[in-house]
This record gives C-alpha cells, structure tokens and sequence, in this order.
C-alpha cells in the first residue's frame, strides 16, 4: 500500500508520494476586464448570454459574489490589483501620480520567484507612465496610439490618447501578443500572465455581430459613440433607448468573452489550464443614471464600484462555489502570493481569497475617489461620505437595499458613527508614501481633463 505525505505550501495542499519532490508553483493568468458591473455577468444572474466562457470558468471556480473595486475608475484601481494597497497607500490618487518605485507589484513579487511575467493592456491609463512596468520581464500595450512624452518624460497628449481609446478595438491585437508571448515561455516555467481587456469600456460600439446580438429587431437610430458627451444619452431618455445603450453595452461584453475563451483554450492547448490560478476581476462599474449619472469616476455608489471576481485553481480555488463575504481588488495580491508558495507579502493590505472562501470571519472593505469620497464596507452595511464631511455620510443596508437608494443612517447612528470614526482615522492610508512621482501634463492638460470629466 502506498503512503502518501501532505506538503503545505502558502496555503496550499499539496499530495505527493513520500520523498518526492513538492510540485512546481503554479502558474498565473490574472484577467482585468475594464468598466464590467458586477450584474453584467451570466453567472451574477444577468439572464443573457453575456460571457459564456466566463460563466464556464466560474461554474468550476470560486466566485465572490460582493466584491468591490477600491475606486471608480481605472488608474489606481489596476495599481491597487498589482500591489494589495488602496490608493492612498500606493499614492495613485489622480492622474498625475505614478507609482513609486519603493512599492513592490506583484510582477516583482513573482519574478523574484523565478516566474516570467509579461502583461498585455489596452487603455490609455495602464502605459508605463504610470509605473505599471515595474518587475514585468515584458510591458506591451496593444493599441494604435502611443502616450507621448517630452524630453523631460513629461506626457503630451494625454486627452488626445482618450479620446482615440473610445473608438479602439483592442482585443484582436491583445490575443495576438499574449499567445505568440505564450508559446516562447519554456516549458515546466511558472509564467505570470496580466490581461487588460478595454473595449467593455466606452464608447459602445461593439463589431457585429455583437452590435446586435441583444436586440436585433432595433430599428432607432441611437449609437453610443461619444457616450460620455452625448446628449443624446440622457437620464430622462425613453426606456427603449435607455436599453438600447445596455444592449451595445452588453455587446462590448459579449465580445471581449469570445476572446478570453480563446485565451482559455490557448492554456488548455498548452496542457496548463489545470495547473494555472485564474483570477477575473472588473477594475470599476459604470452607471446608467442609477444615482442621476452616467459612466464612472463621479461616486463610490455600487453600480461603479462593485465589480465580478472569479478566481479557480483545481484543487484550491474550485467546485463553482460562491462567496458572499465583501471582497476587494487588494486581495487579489496576497491571494497570488499564497499560492505562489512565498509566505505573506506584509505590504498587502487584503486577504487571501483563499481564508474569505473558508469563512474566516468579516472585514472591512474600503473605497476612495480622489480626495473626494470615502466608501466602507462591512457585511451587510455600506457607508459613503464626502472626505473632509465623514461626520455626515450616507449609511445603506445592503441586504435591505442592494440599489443604494434610501439612507438610514438616521435610523442607525451608533453604526452610522463607527463608520464615521473610521472614516476619519482612515487606517487603511497608513502605508502612503513621502512622495509620488508625477509624470508631468503639459500645459492646459489638466483643465481638458476636467472638462471631459476625467478630473474633478
């Protein structure tokens, strides 16, 4: 009869015969899908088709069914996947930040381990400029403009790269570099693979068929190109059109799925798929006029903070179980890092999707947007308050009231005030570095920003 040891690595269980040595880390694919809601998904309960290949993914994986970005738009949002921290403490809070080179990613992390690593983005807010290179053996963005920078390295053209992102299609040229970078890693080599997938992001304008995959018997004329400026998109729009902009919406969806399908049988040709952690997380939401608003970056209420995560790895991360404890961006670090086998990272401010997954107690959860609004989460609570007003806030019950509609803060001021204290010692901004760097605008830069509605 055979025996049989069991090795703990990071968490991991790991079988084996006695004397043999403990199996090779795995390797990992990290997804991040730009502007996904929470609800768009099949598997969150949207009853349309929209991301069969995600809905697959999740029916043998792990999905946290409230989990949350740590903002509403994308630049400190992906700084806080890379590096376990909320804005304040990586110090991208704005779009003339870049990551100090004292905070460590998960790039470095994983090639320190002797992992390859290479990411493969598509928006303008995840060029190098910002620090995203850092520990990545290859940095490519896949679209057909580049950010332009001075002699000094200061950026040029920042808003003419934005306004061309909105009409890109991006995913074609992402699939092409990270399976032609796929194919050259060595086999039996752990490789870390980062995926930034755009086009869910604005304009909607998605390629047939998928202009029409959720109501092909539209006969208007509405598109949603210039979504952000359009006034023909407006909260007081008749309901069919309001559908209309969520069908090409939903479109953009559906499409960005086909290609990370293609990506998952890219793995599974290669005879990794079973021994690869897959991580799919949204950066940020979008609102359709839930809260009087459109797009991103104005609030911390759900529909642009809350976001899908979907997690698997056989073994550890699988069975197609669901989560419902408050999950965040930053736990996505020191997930990776436990199963990577290299101990916990003590910069990470989240936890192990592996302990949420066990039911180890609650948490809170944070949210920030500039040095505007501070969100918190805890079980079934959610607060939002203006930074500089936390004695006031908003105080939501989620299971009450999952739409953030009705206040009752009045009702519960002993929770309403912890949260309130929270707020104002903002614990989770402990680890803000002395300085950032600031890749430089030129000028008049900033104020066509603001006026875009980029900048507040």
């Amino acid at each position: 009869m055979k025996r049989f040891c069991v090795f703990l690595a990071g968490g991991i269980l790991l079988g084996g015969s006695c004397g043999r040595a403990p199996e090779p880390p795995p390797n990992v694919l990290l997804i991040s899908i730009d502007t996904l809601r929470a609800d768009r998904p099949g598997g969150a309960g949207n009853p349309r088709a929209t991301t069969p290949h995600l809905d697959r993914l999740a029916a043998t994986g792990t999905v946290f069914s409230q989990a949350s970005s740590t903002t509403s738009w994308t630049l400190p949002a992906h700084l806080s996947l890379l590096t376990g921290q909320y804005p304040s403490s990586h110090g991208v809070v704005g779009d003339i930040h870049a990551l100090p080179d004292s905070k460590t990613t998960l790039a470095e992390f994983l090639t320190r381990r002797g992992y390859a690593a290479a990411g493969f983005v598509t928006g303008p807010y995840l060029d190098p400029a910002f620090g995203f290179a850092q520990g990545f053996d290859t940095y490519e963005p896949c679209v057909d403009y580049r950010v332009e920078r001075d002699n000094q390295g200061g950026i040029e053209n920042l808003v003419g790269v934005h306004l061309r992102s909105h009409s890109g299609v991006t995913s074609p040229a992402l699939h092409e570099r990270a399976v032609d970078w796929l194919a050259r890693v060595p086999t039996g080599k752990p490789f870390f693979l980062f995926l930034h997938y755009w086009d869910p992001h604005y304009d909607f304008v998605p390629e047939a068929p998928y202009d029409r995959v959720f109501n092909p018997e539209y006969r208007g004329r509405l598109s949603g190109r210039g979504f952000s400026e359009n006034r023909a998109i407006h909260s007081g729009m008749a309901p069919t059109e309001r559908q209309r902009v969520m069908d090409l919406y939903d479109g953009e969806i559906r499409y960005t799925d086909r290609w990370i399908g293609k990506v998952l049988r890219a793995l599974e040709s290669r005879g990794d798929l079973e021994r690869t952690l897959i991580v799919v997380v949204g950066d940020h939401g979008e609102e359709f006029f839930e809260h009087g608003g459109k797009g991103h970056r104005r609030n911390l209420y759900g529909e642009t903070l809350d976001i899908p995560l979907i997690t698997r790895l056989p073994g550890v991360l699988a069975g197609g179980g669901v989560v419902a404890e408050p999950a965040s961006l930053v736990d996505v670090f020191p997930t990776v890092v436990a199963v990577a086998g290299g101990g916990r990272e003590s910069l990470a401010q989240g936890r192990s999707l592996q302990t949420l997954a066990a039911g180890t107690g609650t948490r809170r959860v944070y949210g920030e947007l500039h040095d505007t609004h501070i969100s918190i989460r805890e079980g079934k609570w959610k607060f939002i308050a203006r930074a500089g007003d936390e004695g006031r806030g908003e105080l939501f019950d989620l299971r009450a009231d999952p739409a953030e509609r009705a206040d009752c803060s009045g009702r519960y001021p002993q929770i309403t005030a912890d949260f309130q204290a929270a707020a104002r010692a903002r614990e989770w901004a402990r680890l803000a570095p002395p300085a950032t760097p600031r890749p430089s605008l030129r000028e008049g830069t900033l104020a066509e920003l603001r006026a875009l509605g980029y900048v507040q």
